[in-house]
């Protein structure tokens, strides 16, 4: 029976497997060097997205229990803007999770098909994607690896389809290419595209704020920004090329939260609650180092002194203050005598 595959699904390569566990495979979603997604069936009908590993990393021990771990971490991050965990075997000869499919095309894959997204668009996916780093946060940690490629625009809006298995698979295969004298894919890091936790030697939460903020700025120009000096130091995201800024594309909230993470000192990044209250046009908190002291107490309002008393004072002679108009008469004011060194007036 053939299958109509969704518009972004690939069909199935030459000689790949039809059935991974109980799950009938259709097409692939996306394939990388952490593992493939495919699209599936499941036994009750509903289509699912199925990640495994590549069949030559299944027998490697660190990878299946750096697989077993993400497995662990994906559960608890599922959340409104996610892809609903829904079955997993970690030990199965060729390990796999089974994740809710959403239907609708990659970030990165509109972006070159269509163009850079709508102020509307963009607002909803700076929103939407904060909102789950910030509970990836309070639970887990940091998701790392956070790309373009990993945002789905569903009809019902920006999903994040990769819950943190890339992040921990990455490593290993990165160390095993770099033994082997393979260049490392990620060597350079483009915020959107790149690979988060190395991202130009950020790491944990400010890896994810950094690739959120090249995330938002390349759906408002269609182009990727870079991050400029190292984690710590001076000058923490910014975009070097010229060109359409997304300050001129986006919402104030957006330009905003945009602005604060651009200018940012490497140690200073806003979290991800001082970004949202950006985004919602709120001021933050002012930091706990920031407070200012106690008032100190006064006893009460300071009495003003008396006005000194009006006294009038007579435009005619400067000796005489009467009360205004003065009625008496005044001599006229002496003349002064003119200075030795004066210029006498022509003829």
């Amino acid at each position: 029976m053939t299958v109509r595959l969704p518009r972004h699904v690939a069909p199935l390569a030459t000689g790949e497997p039809t059935m991974l566990g109980p799950y009938q495979l259709l097409g692939r979603v996306d394939v990388g060097i952490t593992g493939v997604i495919h699209l599936a069936r499941a036994p009750g009908g509903a289509q699912v997205a199925v990640r495994s590993l590549h069949p030559g990393d299944a027998p490697r021990d660190d990878m299946r229990a750096r697989f077993a771990a993400a497995v662990d971490r994906a559960r608890v991050i599922a959340g409104p803007h996610t892809c609903g965990v829904l079955d997993a075997a970690p030990g199965a000869e060729r390990p796999y999770l089974v994740a809710e499919y959403v239907g609708g095309p990659t970030l990165a894959r509109e972006l070159a098909e269509r163009g850079p997204l709508s102020p509307e668009e963009i607002d909803r996916l700076a929103r939407s994607l904060l909102t789950t780093i910030e509970a990836a946060h309070r639970s887990v940690g940091p998701l790392g690896d956070l790309t373009a490629a990993d945002i789905v625009l569903s009809v019902v809006g920006p999903r994040l389809v990769d819950l943190g298995v890339a992040a921990a698979l990455r490593p290993l295969l990165v160390t095993a290419a770099a033994r082997a004298g393979v260049p490392a894919a990620d060597s350079t890091y483009v915020p959107g595209y790149g690979y988060g936790p190395a991202a130009g030697g950020w790491d944990g939460p400010a890896a994810d704020v950094v690739a959120w903020a090249g995330i938002v700025d390349l759906a408002a120009t269609g182009r990727p920004s870079s991050v400029v000096g190292q984690a710590g130091g001076r000058g923490g995201w910014r975009r070097e090329q010229a060109g359409a800024d997304a300050s001129e594309l986006t919402s104030p909230g957006v330009r905003r939260a945009l602005a604060r993470v651009r200018l940012a000192d490497g140690g200073s990044l806003p979290d991800t609650a001082e970004l949202l209250a950006l985004l919602a046009g709120a001021r933050p908190a002012r930091p706990a180092g920031r407070r200012r002291g106690p008032r100190p107490a006064t006893a009460g309002p300071a009495s003003a002194p008396d006005p000194a008393p009006r006294v009038s004072r007579c435009p005619r002679w400067p000796g005489c203050h009467p009360p205004l108009p003065c009625p008496a008469p005044h001599p006229r004011r002496p003349r002064a005598a003119p200075r030795a060194d004066a210029v006498p007036p022509p003829g």
